[in-house]
């Protein structure tokens, strides 16, 4: 396994920026409490409220490992309270792709306090305030997240909202890139208004009258690289389909 060090890192840096995509836009559609997502700031993510920073940490997880154990998501949030960045007032949400073992279906956000048997594996000497400004968000599905944010927002299709998450997803990996070269205080980061520059800005591409022509008249079609096809006789030979590429049956 050592040898597919690059592929599990390249996937792991992949995800972080979906996820810094995701929670822009659904700060923008008013699913989330954040007026800004930096990152690659002070940790992995760092989210700005009203009520001050979030630090966040993510985490991912090939869905055939299964859920997080528990004693990584304790080691994981010690990583996350003694990064040499915080301040007295932070808050923390640790980010993961798949669910906590004992509660591997969890899906959303939860105040680490409800998770008893995290709270239960923690070092006795953990100071209580911090587990009271600690989160849990478990998000197996960046991308159809804010996806379905934005359809929700702009009463559109999956397939335009789908294209405007790509655009502020590859906004998001830029930042995360130039961030890299940038000491705290100065880090760049999506704010709301930011989502709906990078929304507007490809929007009338969808509004045109000319290519409704084209999709209505059968010139063109959508394809959809969205959808998983888990097709078992793949590989004893089919007509490949984009849903055989978004399964990682063809590449990673």
């Amino acid at each position: 396994m050592a040898s597919r060090a690059g592929s599990h890192a390249g996937r792991g840096f992949r995800y972080q920026d979906a996820v810094a995509a995701s929670l822009a836009i659904g700060s923008w559609a008013g699913r989330f409490p954040y007026g800004s997502v930096i990152p690659e700031g002070d940790d992995d993510i760092e989210l700005g409220t009203a009520g001050g920073r979030v630090l966040g940490q993510v985490k991912s997880r090939r869905d055939k490992r299964g859920a997080f154990p528990i004693a990584d998501v304790v080691g994981f949030l010690a990583k996350l309270w003694n990064s040499g960045a915080n301040q007295p007032k932070d808050s923390y949400v640790l980010i993961l792709e798949r669910g906590i073992s004992g509660k591997p279906a969890l899906d959303g956000a939860f105040p680490l306090s409800e998770l008893t048997a995290v709270v239960r594996a923690l070092p006795a000497r953990t100071e209580p305030d911090l587990v009271t400004r600690t989160s849990i968000l478990v998000l197996p599905n960046p991308r159809g997240a804010a996806r379905e944010a934005i359809a929700a927002r702009r009463g559109c299709s999956f397939l335009e909202a789908d294209a405007y998450y790509g655009t502020v997803l590859r906004k998001a990996a830029y930042l995360a890139d130039e961030n890299g070269m940038r000491k705290s205080g100065s880090f760049l980061g999506l704010s709301l208004s930011d989502v709906e520059h990078e929304v507007n800005r490809l929007a009338p591409l969808f509004t045109s009258e000319r290519i409704l022509a084209a999709l209505s008249r059968g010139i063109c079609e959508a394809v959809d690289f969205a959808t998983p096809m888990d097709d078992p006789n793949f590989f004893a030979g089919v007509d490949v389909q984009p849903g055989h590429v978004v399964a990682g049956l063809i590449v990673e």
